[in-house]
């Protein structure tokens, strides 16, 4: 006998709770300004000169979450808990030339990765960032370490502090693992503004035990990400490990600040933004095949992307609107997929769109706001007949601006299994955020 699925009595309460002062917020007239308390946030940031042009910057955030399994499926209902993120991050101005940068954290820490006594090695744990930036002119800065000012598109530089969206769709970091350490590499680049154009541009070392080095040898007709590890064990040559990678674009509108790598979101209101931007990545060698004879043959890795992206106040009550287009060009080699990190397969050498829109509510300042989003994207991978799809619905509660809100989404996924086939998976996610 099929047994139904049931949530939890605590879970359900609590998710219904939830909703339910959503739904009674959103019918109700906002709270009058003047009765609200002030919780205007000042920055972290500690003075190490008396005008303050030297100083230490602190930002602290996590991001925690309450997330089903598979609705779609047959399995009983569950709700798992998990640390999405958590991270604390420091840049320092130690002078008008010279910034350094520290990025600490962790990732997708769930109880199954816990340790009785918290002596498990296997947290994830670890440095995203430590670069060091030098101001040679007005327009250029160069730095070197392990670094985020990443090509491609400006989802590929994402800032994980004031998604638009609960998170990111995850093939905007489409090198993560492969050639990289969690969407950050080793290596020097530079940025800079001309007017009210900007452009960043790296050169970097990439890894040789990629997500895909678990993988058995290269076959015939489908390539890995395994070509420097495989140069080197098989051939005796490291000619594939540079990187190079850039992104430009052009503020039409307000300037966004490019002091660091990370881009913004959503404003919710506070500035317009419309910006045009196209950006690349080259890996020489990055994928192989290979056959029984183990004669491999080698693949450049060459990625191209465009987006437009428009955030901006609407009307005159408060209300802001939020889209992103973007297209991808991945091609990693022959009917390349990438093997983990890969949601719905949207990772691979093929053709990828995605569309996102969000609406901030009328209201005033940054507390009690609301803003329902959705977003889709459709990918063509090389390797299947079918395409794949990421549906997603979501609603953003700003209790107090991005240093605190909810955010609760439900994603529909298609992926192609083979054939015209896919299998669907249907999921719904709560976040808490917070950062200071």
């Amino acid at each position: 006998m099929k047994t139904h699925r049931k949530l939890p009595y605590s879970w359900t309460v609590f998710l219904a709770y939830w909703l339910l002062s959503l739904t009674t917020y959103a019918q109700e007239e906002p709270i009058k300004k003047k009765n609200r308390i002030n919780y205007s946030y000042k920055p972290l940031t500690l003075n190490l000169s008396e005008d303050g042009s030297a100083y230490v910057r602190f930002i602290i955030w996590n991001q925690l979450w309450l997330r089903t399994n598979n609705l779609s499926g047959d399995a009983d209902l569950r709700v798992t808990p998990s640390i999405r993120r958590a991270r604390i991050l420091a840049f320092a101005q130690i002078s008008p030339r010279f910034l350094v940068l520290s990025h600490f954290g962790m990732n997708s820490e769930s109880a199954a990765g816990l340790d009785p006594l918290g002596e498990n090695t296997n947290v994830s744990l670890f440095f995203h960032g430590v670069w060091g930036e030098y101001k040679l002119t007005n327009s250029l800065y160069a730095g070197v370490g392990l670094h985020y000012w990443n090509g491609l598109s400006r989802l590929t530089s994402q800032s994980t502090l004031n998604f638009m969206t609960l998170d990111a769709p995850i093939f905007n970091w489409a090198q993560l693992g492969l050639s990289d350490q969690f969407a950050r590499h080793l290596g020097a680049y530079a940025k800079g503004t001309v007017g009210r154009a900007h452009y960043r541009v790296s050169l970097n070392d990439a890894l040789s035990n990629t997500l895909d080095v678990t993988r058995p040898t290269p076959v015939e007709g489908a390539a890995r990400y395994a070509g420097r590890r495989l140069a080197v064990d098989s051939l005796g040559l490291d000619e594939n490990g540079l990187v190079f990678q850039g992104y430009f674009n052009y503020n039409f509108l307000d300037q966004e600040s490019y002091k660091l790598p990370y881009f913004v979101g959503t404003y919710l209101g506070s500035k317009k933004i419309f910006n045009l931007g196209f950006g690349f990545f080259h890996h020489r060698g990055g994928t192989v095949t290979g056959n029984s004879s183990r004669t491999f043959e080698f693949y450049d890795v060459n990625h191209f992307a465009v987006d437009a992206f428009y955030d901006a106040p609407i009307g005159g009550k408060g209300a802001a609107i939020n889209a992103l287009l973007a297209y991808y060009n991945y091609d990693f080699g022959p009917n390349y997929v990438k093997s983990a990190a890969n949601p719905a397969r949207t990772i691979a050498t093929g053709n990828l769109f995605y569309a996102q829109l969000g609406y901030l509510l009328p209201g005033e300042g940054k507390q009690d706001r609301l803003m329902p989003y959705v977003t889709y994207a459709n990918g063509n991978p090389e390797a299947y007949e079918a395409n794949s799809q990421v549906f997603k619905l979501g609603l953003n509660y700003f209790m107090n601006g991005h240093n605190s809100k909810l955010t609760l989404e439900y994603q529909n996924s298609q992926t192609p299994t083979g054939g015209e086939t896919t299998s669907a998976s249907d999921i719904l996610t709560l976040q808490l955020h917070v950062f200071l």
